[in-house]
């Protein structure tokens, strides 16, 4: 027989017990919003229509205080960069498992990136095709924001996942040199 301290055999209730609420999140088919009370403000409207369904509250610009008082709480972020933080969230009940944001480390510290991890199995291209029609700029899609800045879509393979990358070319940010280049 095999004998377990008391402490791991608490850690493996705990992880049993998260597995299990999972499996039955996914196998019931609850719907979990991301964010369900906060909705970006009115003039971001338009800004949504670039952002899958449960990220509504969140939009190119937001400054990263907005950032905390949607997701309630001071993330843990990656300030391993020395121009951006970096915030990773694991999603469920969505095609897509997690979701990074990026935001700029200067003045009100916008959000100008967004990155969606999807399955390996996952076929990204034929989601961005459907959701943004073919790509008008090369092999990424761009629409004018009006704003200043374009919103760039690409997707990539990363490891054995799929990424949908939705970037704001905004000023000051590391994604301004592709607001010189514009959509046919």
């Amino acid at each position: 027989m095999i004998s377990i301290s008391k402490n791991a055999r608490n850690i493996l209730k705990a992880m049993f017990l998260a597995i299990t609420a999972i499996c039955v999140f996914r196998i019931c088919g609850i719907k979990i919003d991301l964010f369900p009370e906060a909705h970006a403000p009115e003039e971001y409207a338009l800004l949504e229509d670039y952002l899958p369904n449960g990220l509504e509250p969140f939009y190119m610009g937001m400054p990263y205080e907005d950032f905390l008082t949607v997701v309630g709480k001071e993330p843990r972020p990656n300030t391993d960069s020395s121009f951006r933080i970096e915030v990773t969230y694991g999603v469920q009940n969505q095609p897509f498992e997690m979701i990074i944001f990026y935001f700029d480390l200067d003045g009100e510290m916008p959000l100008y990136e967004f990155i969606l991890e999807f399955p390996g199995a996952f076929d990204i291209h034929r989601y961005a095709i459907e959701r943004y029609g073919n790509p008008n700029f090369k092999d990424e899609w761009r629409f004018d924001t009006g704003k200043g800045y374009f919103v760039r879509i690409w997707t990539l393979r990363f490891l054995f996942k799929q990424r949908l990358v939705i970037a704001g070319t905004i000023p000051g940010t590391e994604q301004e040199d592709h607001l010189r280049t514009t959509a046919n």
